[in-house]
Protein backbone atom coordinates (compact mmCIF):
# COMPACT_ATOMS: atom_id res chain seq x y z
CA UNK A 1 0.00 0.00 0.00
CA UNK A 2 1.31 3.23 -1.37
CA UNK A 3 -0.35 6.52 0.45
CA UNK A 4 0.05 9.20 -1.64
CA UNK A 5 0.77 12.72 -1.25
CA UNK A 6 2.25 16.27 -1.49
CA UNK A 7 2.32 19.29 -4.04
CA UNK A 8 -0.35 21.38 -2.40
CA UNK A 9 -0.77 24.54 -4.74
CA UNK A 10 -4.34 24.85 -4.12
CA UNK A 11 -4.62 27.13 -0.54
CA UNK A 12 -7.84 28.63 0.54
CA UNK A 13 -8.93 29.27 4.01
CA UNK A 14 -12.17 29.61 5.45
CA UNK A 15 -13.90 32.43 7.84
CA UNK A 16 -13.77 30.18 11.11
CA UNK A 17 -9.72 29.31 10.39
CA UNK A 18 -10.57 26.23 8.22
CA UNK A 19 -8.27 25.43 5.43
CA UNK A 20 -8.45 23.63 2.50
CA UNK A 21 -5.20 22.37 0.64
CA UNK A 22 -5.58 21.02 -2.59
CA UNK A 23 -2.74 18.28 -3.85
CA UNK A 24 -1.47 16.14 -6.76
CA UNK A 25 -3.19 13.44 -5.79
CA UNK A 26 -6.30 14.16 -3.03
CA UNK A 27 -7.59 17.89 -1.66
CA UNK A 28 -8.50 17.52 2.20
CA UNK A 29 -10.22 20.24 4.55
CA UNK A 30 -8.08 20.72 7.40
CA UNK A 31 -9.83 21.45 10.79
CA UNK A 32 -7.63 24.46 12.22
CA UNK A 33 -10.32 26.37 12.80
CA UNK A 34 -13.03 23.63 14.11
CA UNK A 35 -10.20 22.65 16.60
CA UNK A 36 -10.16 25.70 18.68
CA UNK A 37 -6.78 26.31 16.77
CA UNK A 38 -5.56 23.09 17.83
CA UNK A 39 -2.61 22.32 15.25
CA UNK A 40 -1.94 19.18 16.52
CA UNK A 41 -5.73 18.17 16.46
CA UNK A 42 -6.41 19.42 12.93
CA UNK A 43 -3.55 17.09 11.85
CA UNK A 44 -4.42 14.04 13.37
CA UNK A 45 -7.80 15.01 11.89
CA UNK A 46 -6.39 15.09 7.96
CA UNK A 47 -2.99 12.90 8.45
CA UNK A 48 -4.30 9.38 9.47
CA UNK A 49 -4.80 5.78 7.69
CA UNK A 50 -8.37 5.68 8.19
CA UNK A 51 -9.48 10.05 7.98
CA UNK A 52 -10.61 8.78 4.08
CA UNK A 53 -13.76 10.64 4.37
CA UNK A 54 -11.25 14.13 4.69
CA UNK A 55 -9.21 12.83 1.93
CA UNK A 56 -10.92 14.06 -1.61
CA UNK A 57 -10.70 12.75 -4.28
CA UNK A 58 -12.02 15.54 -6.95
CA UNK A 59 -11.30 13.12 -10.12
CA UNK A 60 -12.02 9.75 -9.28
CA UNK A 61 -9.27 7.22 -9.44
CA UNK A 62 -11.02 3.93 -11.57
CA UNK A 63 -10.77 2.64 -7.90
CA UNK A 64 -11.92 3.68 -4.21
CA UNK A 65 -10.52 3.74 -0.54
CA UNK A 66 -9.76 1.54 0.98
CA UNK A 67 -8.17 0.31 -2.07
CA UNK A 68 -5.15 2.36 -2.93
CA UNK A 69 -4.72 2.69 -7.31
CA UNK A 70 -1.94 1.31 -9.23
CA UNK A 71 -0.54 3.63 -11.44
CA UNK A 72 -2.85 2.60 -14.42
CA UNK A 73 -5.65 3.39 -12.25
CA UNK A 74 -4.89 6.39 -11.37
CA UNK A 75 -6.57 10.01 -12.02
CA UNK A 76 -4.13 12.48 -10.20
CA UNK A 77 -5.95 15.87 -9.59
CA UNK A 78 -3.10 18.38 -9.99
CA UNK A 79 -4.66 20.54 -7.69
CA UNK A 80 -3.70 24.18 -9.23
CA UNK A 81 -5.27 26.75 -6.70
CA UNK A 82 -8.90 26.71 -4.96
CA UNK A 83 -11.37 29.21 -4.37
CA UNK A 84 -13.85 29.11 -1.11
CA UNK A 85 -17.82 30.55 -1.82
CA UNK A 86 -19.68 31.54 1.09
CA UNK A 87 -21.84 28.85 1.06
CA UNK A 88 -18.56 26.64 1.77
CA UNK A 89 -18.38 24.83 -1.08
CA UNK A 90 -14.93 25.40 -2.97
CA UNK A 91 -13.87 26.15 -7.20
CA UNK A 92 -11.14 23.79 -7.55
CA UNK A 93 -8.71 24.42 -10.47
CA UNK A 94 -6.95 21.22 -11.84
CA UNK A 95 -3.27 22.20 -14.21
CA UNK A 96 -4.54 18.67 -16.48
CA UNK A 97 -8.72 18.66 -15.60
CA UNK A 98 -10.38 21.85 -15.55
CA UNK A 99 -12.36 22.93 -12.99
CA UNK A 100 -14.44 21.65 -10.52
CA UNK A 101 -16.83 22.80 -8.17
CA UNK A 102 -17.59 20.48 -4.72
CA UNK A 103 -19.59 20.83 -1.46
CA UNK A 104 -19.79 18.27 0.78
CA UNK A 105 -22.62 16.15 0.46
CA UNK A 106 -23.58 16.97 -3.23
CA UNK A 107 -22.01 15.61 -6.58
CA UNK A 108 -19.58 17.42 -7.99
CA UNK A 109 -19.47 19.22 -10.88
CA UNK A 110 -17.22 19.35 -13.38
CA UNK A 111 -16.26 21.77 -15.97
CA UNK A 112 -13.81 22.48 -18.95
CA UNK A 113 -14.53 25.54 -20.85
CA UNK A 114 -12.08 25.71 -23.83
CA UNK A 115 -13.03 29.35 -24.86
CA UNK A 116 -10.18 30.53 -23.57
CA UNK A 117 -7.58 28.21 -23.36
CA UNK A 118 -8.40 25.24 -25.16
CA UNK A 119 -7.24 22.44 -23.51
CA UNK A 120 -9.46 24.40 -20.64
CA UNK A 121 -7.09 23.47 -17.81
CA UNK A 122 -7.84 26.40 -14.93
CA UNK A 123 -4.12 27.62 -12.69
CA UNK A 124 -5.60 30.51 -10.74
CA UNK A 125 -9.14 31.30 -9.13
CA UNK A 126 -10.42 34.28 -7.50
CA UNK A 127 -14.14 34.61 -5.94
CA UNK A 128 -15.49 38.21 -6.44
CA UNK A 129 -17.41 39.41 -3.61
CA UNK A 130 -18.63 42.42 -5.15
CA UNK A 131 -21.02 40.46 -7.50
CA UNK A 132 -20.67 36.52 -6.69
CA UNK A 133 -18.52 35.67 -9.96
CA UNK A 134 -15.51 33.41 -10.16
CA UNK A 135 -12.63 34.36 -11.54
CA UNK A 136 -10.60 31.64 -13.81
CA UNK A 137 -6.79 32.27 -15.00
CA UNK A 138 -6.16 29.61 -17.44
CA UNK A 139 -2.65 27.52 -18.02
CA UNK A 140 -2.93 29.17 -21.59
CA UNK A 141 -5.24 31.92 -23.64
CA UNK A 142 -6.00 34.33 -20.45
CA UNK A 143 -8.62 34.81 -18.10
CA UNK A 144 -12.37 34.21 -17.66
CA UNK A 145 -15.46 35.29 -15.49
CA UNK A 146 -17.72 33.35 -14.20
CA UNK A 147 -21.33 34.63 -12.91
CA UNK A 148 -23.95 31.75 -12.62
CA UNK A 149 -24.33 30.46 -15.98
CA UNK A 150 -22.72 33.53 -17.75
CA UNK A 151 -19.11 32.94 -19.21
CA UNK A 152 -17.03 36.19 -20.11
CA UNK A 153 -13.63 35.40 -21.43
CA UNK A 154 -10.89 37.72 -21.76
CA UNK A 155 -8.61 36.57 -24.44
CA UNK A 156 -5.68 37.68 -27.03
CA UNK A 157 -8.58 39.78 -28.24
CA UNK A 158 -8.86 42.19 -25.11
CA UNK A 159 -5.58 41.55 -23.48
CA UNK A 160 -3.33 40.95 -26.79
CA UNK A 161 -1.03 38.64 -27.90
CA UNK A 162 1.93 38.82 -25.05
CA UNK A 163 -0.26 38.33 -22.07
CA UNK A 164 -2.04 35.94 -23.10
CA UNK A 165 0.89 33.37 -24.05
CA UNK A 166 1.56 32.13 -20.38
CA UNK A 167 -0.13 30.79 -17.78
CA UNK A 168 -1.85 32.83 -14.95
CA UNK A 169 -0.25 31.60 -11.78
CA UNK A 170 -2.53 33.63 -9.28
CA UNK A 171 -5.56 35.81 -9.12
CA UNK A 172 -6.26 37.95 -5.72
CA UNK A 173 -8.94 40.72 -5.01
CA UNK A 174 -8.50 43.61 -2.45
CA UNK A 175 -9.73 47.07 -1.14
CA UNK A 176 -7.98 50.02 -2.09
CA UNK A 177 -9.67 53.38 -1.63
CA UNK A 178 -12.83 51.48 -0.85
CA UNK A 179 -12.92 49.90 -3.88
CA UNK A 180 -12.64 46.52 -5.02
CA UNK A 181 -9.89 45.50 -7.15
CA UNK A 182 -9.10 42.56 -8.63
CA UNK A 183 -5.40 41.45 -9.13
CA UNK A 184 -3.90 39.19 -12.51
CA UNK A 185 -0.47 37.45 -12.36
CA UNK A 186 0.52 36.81 -15.65
CA UNK A 187 3.64 34.99 -16.32
CA UNK A 188 6.71 35.73 -18.54
CA UNK A 189 8.69 33.69 -20.30
CA UNK A 190 10.81 33.10 -23.91
CA UNK A 191 11.78 36.68 -24.31
CA UNK A 192 7.80 38.25 -22.74
CA UNK A 193 7.82 39.82 -19.35
CA UNK A 194 5.55 39.28 -17.10
CA UNK A 195 3.08 41.57 -16.13
CA UNK A 196 0.15 42.18 -13.27
CA UNK A 197 -3.24 43.47 -14.32
CA UNK A 198 -5.36 45.39 -12.30
CA UNK A 199 -9.31 45.80 -12.80
CA UNK A 200 -11.17 47.90 -11.40
CA UNK A 201 -14.39 47.56 -13.19
CA UNK A 202 -18.07 46.41 -12.20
Amino acid sequence: MILLTGDYYGVAPLPNGDVWFGGINRSTLFPYGSTGLDWFRAGALTECANCIANRIDVWPDAVAEPIFPTPSQRVDDNVADMAVLPDGSVWIGSFSNGLAHYSPGRPTEFRRDLMVDPRGNATGLEYDASDGSLWIGYSYGGLARLKGNVYTPYDYRVLGIDLTQGHIPDIQSDNYGGHRRILVAFQGGAGRPGAIGIYTGP
